[in-house]
């Protein structure tokens, strides 16, 4: 087994994450994972430890971090919340060992990662709005962190279910290339919108926050944000979505409408 003996950091970024995620779509959290990664990733190299592995380590260093803010001490919420980011770290470890060692497949890239980030950044708010309950003796953060769990699930279910909608047999490069130029091209106001949305309320988003709740010990705000906020966003996504299927079945409707007006006269 081929291992990173020998070859430099520099070397190993270009092998390894050249072909991670898009830096447009890539969040803060997540670019700056991306810095100490490489340097995890060249430790595992020197194991036979998989990429599979990997990934279960890092969703239990994550809720280990999730947890500690059951303990209603300030330090230990603080450790908790660098813990959660050391497991984004991690899980970009599994990716470029798989990129390293050429052994990526539909198990880890189509099951395992997506599934652990759905267990992770999903049912994260429940033992958070717990230890937030906790701290102020009241009921509605807990109610709240619900709220945010299944407005998180929701919407991801929704964004993935529209995508296979109107990609049934996967996106070709032309399609993601085109993708790519006509997020140029959008106004500042989307931009905004879609730099909020992917920094904030994406999975790694929710980190810095986090961290920021910790170190000032207000555990309940955050609940409280990402209740409103994920449920809020659940319901604009899956209403955009409902307008967007509409009006392409009115304009399909109006084509064929024409199209029999045609035949009809000719």
């Amino acid at each position: 087994m081929e291992t990173a003996k020998g070859i430099s950091i520099r070397d190993l970024r270009a092998r390894c994450q050249a072909t991670a995620p898009a830096p447009e779509r890539e969040t803060f959290t997540g670019k700056k994972a991306r810095i100490f990664s490489i340097y995890f990733t060249k430790l595992f190299l020197y194991t036979s430890i998989t990429p599979n592995w990997i990934t279960v380590i890092s969703v239990l260093v994550f809720f280990v971090g999730v947890g500690l803010f059951l303990f209603q001490s300030v330090w230990l919420s603080i450790l908790g919340a660098c813990l959660v980011f050391f497991a984004t770290v991690l899980d970009g470890c599994d990716g470029e060992v798989a990129r390293f060692r050429h052994s990526g497949g539909p198990v880890g890239g189509i099951f395992a990662e997506p599934v652990s980030h759905d267990v992770q950044y999903g049912l994260m708010f429940l033992p958070l709005g717990l230890a937030a309950s906790l701290s102020i003796g009241q009921i509605w953060p807990l109610v709240l962190a619900f709220l945010a769990a299944v407005g998180k699930l929701l919407t991801r279910l929704a964004e993935m279910r529209y995508w296979q909608l109107l990609h049934p047999q996967g996106i070709t490069e032309e399609e993601r290339t085109a993708s790519r130029q006509s997020m140029t091209k959008r106004s500042a106001l989307r931009k905004s919108v879609s730099w909020f949305k992917r920094n904030i309320f994406s999975s790694n988003g929710v980190i810095l926050p986090l961290l920021l709740a910790a170190i000032f010990d207000k555990l309940y705000w955050y609940v409280a944000f990402y209740g409103a906020g994920y449920f809020a966003l659940w319901v604009l996504v899956f209403g955009k979505q409902l307008m967007k299927l509409n009006n392409k079945k009115t304009t399909e409707s109006a084509a064929s409408d024409l199209k029999t007006e045609i035949n009809h006269a000719f």
